[in-house]
């Protein structure tokens, strides 16, 4: 039985035996989760993700990442309330931004607000499988330990990604100041490097029930996704030529560089064992080895 973001029953038509989950034990992965959302969806749709995901026994750590609005000062009751909701369901931590910021902007710092290095990242618009969501979380993670990203179902509206894609290939390019292409943008730099596609798993722990909720003061471009980000992407690649990728329509090739973000993280990762060393010599001999 499928439950509908309001916890209600929702039929739905049946999945093919292709694309069922295959059963079996798999090791159980570290991971963490990474929900975004905003003011239209706080209780249409991102409470009712997170108590699903609870109630169906996910015990991960939940990371919120709360846009604000473009435009727009965002309602501080209207926050404070969905907040208060929030803080009602344990191991779930908010990331807050007073501002419009762009997706990549939001998928970067919550990502980075969480230990783990393994993130399972979810749109806030999905319906829960609750008999098949801790198997589907599992594997997705476990693709990602194998392959850096792993996409469920062929889509970005759930995925899991390993910290070590953003020290290979960097992280989602927060010159996409809106809402749109960071998945493509993602992808053709991921098969450049590493030299295949993200591979996909089919399960049906969630089906992405897409929303019709967006920032309307962001001008769109493709359907509902901003025109900013369509410009910049082809700006950043010179289509007609080049790679094949699985998610452009052309060939291209990248002709603006990725810039450098978070240099500081790698060396948070590496070194915030030392402190708990109370041996100064210990600290500095762990400081030049990753100078």
């Amino acid at each position: 039985m499928r439950f509908s973001r309001g916890g209600k029953k929702k039929q739905l038509a049946p999945i093919s035996a292709l694309s069922k989950q295959p059963s079996g034990g798999f090791p159980s992965q570290e991971f963490k989760i990474v929900v975004t959302t905003f003011s239209k969806r706080f209780f249409s749709d991102c409470l009712p993700l997170i108590k699903e995901l609870r109630e169906s026994g996910v015990t991960q750590e939940i990371i919120v990442g709360v846009n604000g609005d473009f435009n727009s000062s965002f309602d501080k009751e209207h926050r404070r309330k969905f907040l208060f909701e929030l803080a009602k369901y344990s191991g779930v931590s908010p990331v807050c931004f007073s501002t419009f910021r762009g997706l990549s902007v939001v998928w970067n710092r919550s990502i980075l607000h969480g230990d783990s290095k393994i993130t399972v990242v979810l749109n806030d618009d999905l319906i829960v499988n609750r008999e098949s969501v801790l198997s589907t979380l599992e594997i997705l993670a476990k693709g990602a330990v194998d392959s850096g990203i792993c996409l469920l179902n062929l889509s970005w509206s759930h995925f899991a990604i390993s910290s070590s894609v953003f020290d290979d290939i960097g992280y989602f390019d927060e010159r996409l100041l809106g809402i749109g292409e960071e998945d493509p943008d993602m992808t053709f730099r991921f098969e450049s490097f590493y030299g295949f596609t993200p591979p996909t798993i089919s399960a049906d722990g969630f089906i992405h029930d897409s929303s019709s909720e967006f920032d309307s003061n962001v001008k769109s471009g493709k359907g509902k996704y901003s025109l900013f980000n369509w410009a910049f992407i082809e700006r950043k690649y010179a289509f007609g030529t080049g790679q094949h990728s699985r998610m452009f329509d052309l060939p291209g090739e990248k002709v603006l560089e990725e810039l450098q973000l978070y240099p500081a993280e790698k060396w948070h990762l590496t070194l915030q064992k030392c402190l708990s060393l109370d041996s100064r010599v210990e600290i500095e001999k762990f400081i030049e080895e990753s100078l």
